[in-house]
């Protein structure tokens, strides 16, 4: 069985297209189908498609999938038609408006009606692709933004839950910490009472009342201030 060639082009820049082989047998809505995988469109019910003349100039719509009705006996038989019921030139033109939350115009050409079939290949199928499809895909951020997910109420649940459990942990680390800190700066304090720093404070007096009396902005409460500071910081 010969396949069909179509070359479906993007309106705006025609240098990208994506070349797709069919078989006479397939419908509109496999071509559709092909169209959209081929260019990364994800399924849109809106779309619309249209017979064409060589200027693009739009003819009737065939899409959605039109179809014919038959009488059989005392019974309707519905049946879809082919795209080769549609194939009125060698060249025939159609065109296909993408409509989903973007939306996007295709000028199809017919190119080639007379390639042979490759029985490994599972038509319809893309054979070539140029230029990189005009989807953008939208944000997360602002997907996110226009379709909000109502979670705040199962974290609270979640938070509820498992707060005094964790609390209670840490609250027990926090005091065994502050406790040992605790003893190493009284450690240190007894060091100072009785060690060398005495002396050296004892030698480095005269200088300190010297420095003392020339600094007219001197407030003892700044002294205590640091070393509270000094503590509080450790405490944490």
């Amino acid at each position: 069985m010969s396949v069909l060639k179509f070359r479906v082009m993007y309106e705006e820049d025609e240098t990208v297209f994506r070349d797709i082989e069919i078989k006479p047998a397939h419908t509109l809505g496999d071509l559709v189908a092909v169209i959209n995988t081929s260019y990364s469109l994800p399924e849109a019910d809106a779309s619309k498609f249209f017979m064409s003349n060589d200027s693009w100039q739009r003819g009737r719509n065939i899409h959605p999938l039109m179809e014919v009705p038959e009488k059989k006996g005392k019974a309707r038989v519905q049946v879809i038609p082919t795209i080769v019921s549609y194939l009125d030139d060698p060249h025939q033109h159609f065109i296909y408006e993408y409509r989903g939350t973007q939306e996007f115009i295709f000028l199809i050409e017919l190119i080639s009606v007379g390639g042979k079939e490759d029985l490994k290949t599972n038509y319809p199928v893309c054979v070539r692709s140029q230029g990189a499809s005009p989807y953008k895909r939208e944000d997360v951020a602002v997907h996110f933004a226009k379709h909000p997910v109502p979670v705040a109420q199962e974290d609270e649940e979640i938070e509820d839950d498992d707060e005094p459990e964790t609390a209670s942990a840490f609250t027990a680390s926090d005091e065994e910490a502050d406790a040992e800190d605790l003893e190493v700066i009284e450690g240190e304090e007894h060091d100072l009472m009785e060690g060398d720093a005495i002396k050296e404070a004892d030698d480095d007096e005269e200088s300190a009342d010297d420095d003392l009396v020339a600094d007219d902005d001197f407030n003892p409460e700044d002294l205590s201030e640091g070393g509270d500071d000094f503590d509080d910081e450790e405490l944490r």
